[in-house]
């Protein structure tokens, strides 16, 4: 069957999830055609090739300061969402009498929904933002991020008012009694499979975005202080010109994974597929959300609640030097996620 798999592309989680449960589909004898842009493109096409992968526009945040502008986010979005025709059209285009998809799958964007009530064909959502809609919330929640959370909620449900079947992607979050949505837990790629953390003492992990460049001091304090090196993903390699502990990271498939799996712990915004990564690995990590980044929030209480002795926040580098976390030696499943989606997908494409 042919699928088009449509998702935002900024940030690695969104293409991470894609590599794994489109790698899955495709191992099934699945067609699948990937529409996405930014850093998803890139990771996508050096795995699949450009012949299965299409650059569009997709949702973007808006950071000023190195905080995100939750308004001005919403106002560059409704675009997508008021004019999906317009938007949608270059997908349409790719479409021919020799490829029309059988079903269509979205991660957090608008426009797959619009193609399949045109087209008269599922569609699926898969995403980890949905369990601010159908989990229970983090107790002591702070009052700024619930009401970022219900705006988040307006984002959701315009992009994808009704689907056939919706995957959610989360391994901490427990669900509500009358939740609708299927969780499957983490969704990791095929590749963290053969991995097994062996730290080497040699370096630490870390993955950040701009908006926390201003923490690089205190990160290198931990470095020269811990006598190791901090390997940082997420970042252009000019911020790190004035700290010799730090060095830049290239964020492909293969390195990112290689310099998690030595690294003696891990310091990330606690986004989704980071959180899988490192909890599937049992590798130690401390968790430094970026400026109004309301779900990364959440994921971290989330995540402190539910393993504390393998989570903690990232605040000074007195708790990483003299209190450090021990992670644990025991690994997670790794497949059942992106088996579990790869199932539940199939259950609602048309029968041959």
């Amino acid at each position: 069957m042919k699928i088009a798999y449509t998702l935002v592309g900024m940030t690695r989680g969104h293409a991470s999830r894609a590599l794994a449960v489109g790698a899955e589909l495709l191992s099934r004898g699945h067609d699948v055609r990937f529409y996405t842009n930014l850093d998803a493109y890139e990771l996508l096409t050096a795995r699949f090739g450009f012949e299965r992968v299409y650059e569009i526009e997709m949702p973007k945040y808006i950071f000023k300061n190195g905080k995100i502008e939750l308004f001005s986010t919403l106002v560059l979005n409704a675009g997508l969402v008021l004019k999906r025709g317009k938007y949608t059209q270059p997908i349409l285009d790719t479409f021919d009498q020799s490829w029309t998809p059988d079903l269509t799958l979205s991660d957090f964007e608008p426009l797959a929904w619009w193609i399949s009530q045109k087209l008269n064909i599922p569609h699926v959502t898969i995403d980890s933002q949905r369990f601010m809609i159908s989990s229970e919330m983090p107790q002591r929640l702070p009052f700024v991020d619930d009401v970022q959370r219900l705006v988040a909620l307006v984002l959701l449900y315009s992009f994808s008012p009704r689907a056939d079947l919706r995957i959610v992607s989360k391994q901490f979050a427990i669900p509500k009694e009358r939740a609708t949505e299927h969780y499957v837990g983490a969704i990791t790629r095929n590749s963290v499979d053969q991995l097994n953390w062996n730290p080497t003492h040699a370096h630490f992990l870390v993955y950040i975005k701009e908006s926390l460049a201003p923490r690089l001091p205190e990160i290198q304090k931990i470095a020269s202080q811990a006598n190791l090196t901090g390997r940082v993903f997420g970042l252009p390699a000019h911020h790190l010109e004035s700290f010799p502990n730090l060095e830049h990271g290239q964020t492909s498939e293969t390195g990112f994974l290689q310099t998690l799996e030595s690294a003696d712990f891990v310091i990330t915004t606690p986004g989704s597929q980071t959180l899988a990564e490192t909890w599937t690995l049992g590798i130690p990590a401390y968790l430094l959300p970026e400026p109004n980044q309301f779900e990364q929030q959440i994921n971290m209480h989330l995540a402190v609640q539910a393993e504390p002795t393998q989570y903690a926040k990232f605040e000074n580098e007195h708790v990483l030097i003299n209190a450090p976390l021990q992670g644990r030696r025991t690994k997670n499943s790794t497949s059942q996620g992106r088996i579990l989606a790869a199932d539940l997908i199939e259950s609602v494409l048309p029968k041959a």
